[in-house]
């Protein structure tokens, strides 16, 4: 994993360019010559697709869902925990919501569309939306950050996601979002 530093992330804000292999862990905050600020860090969401608390629900299918193998068709509403790491006891940073549809007939291919909404910390009642195809069979999934409110109005960006952990016993996973964003 690559740590991105002050003086690359300047580099990337007034060249206008977001480097898109860049992860980062930490949260800083950078403004530009033309006022725009670049915000990097490092969260995790936790999905509970079963069990008690249970946190993503199917909500539709299609006609051919059950017998294909990328699952094409199924839709699922999230509602999942946003939290500064990934144990049980990390700080909760909000929620994850949004709706998330297996939409390739070949793979298992997501169609995601996910509002990180802050409900603590320096980031509460702003919002990030996250909008974009997420290649599951890949170790390392990029989408868009398509907009924001609050502390991100005018956001865009970049989400890079790797699962952290999934346990197929309980259907529960964790799921890392280094996420470079861009906004006035």
């Amino acid at each position: 994993m690559y740590y991105i530093t002050s003086e690359n992330a300047k580099e990337m804000c007034s060249s206008r360019k977001l480097e898109l292999k860049l992860l980062t862990k930490m949260d800083e905050k950078f403004t530009t010559k033309d006022h725009q600020t670049t915000h990097s860090f490092s969260r995790t969401r936790k999905d509970r697709i079963s069990g008690p608390n249970q946190t993503v629900y199917k909500v539709a299918e299609s006609s051919i869902t059950s017998t294909s193998r990328s699952l094409f068709g199924q839709v699922n509403v999230i509602d999942d925990l946003f939290t500064v790491g990934p144990k049980p006891t990390s700080k909760i940073l909000g929620r994850a919501q949004g709706i998330i549809g297996f939409a390739d007939l070949n793979e298992i291919g997501l169609h995601m569309s996910i509002t990180f909404s802050f409900s603590s910390g320096k980031y509460n009642g702003s919002t990030l939306s996250m909008l974009g195809r997420n290649g599951f069979s890949q170790e390392s999934r990029m989408m868009p950050i398509v907009g924001g409110t609050g502390a991100f109005e005018l956001a865009r960006g970049i989400v890079t996601s790797t699962t952290y952990s999934f346990d197929p016993t309980t259907n529960h996973a964790v799921l890392e979002y280094n996420i470079v964003v861009h906004h006035y």
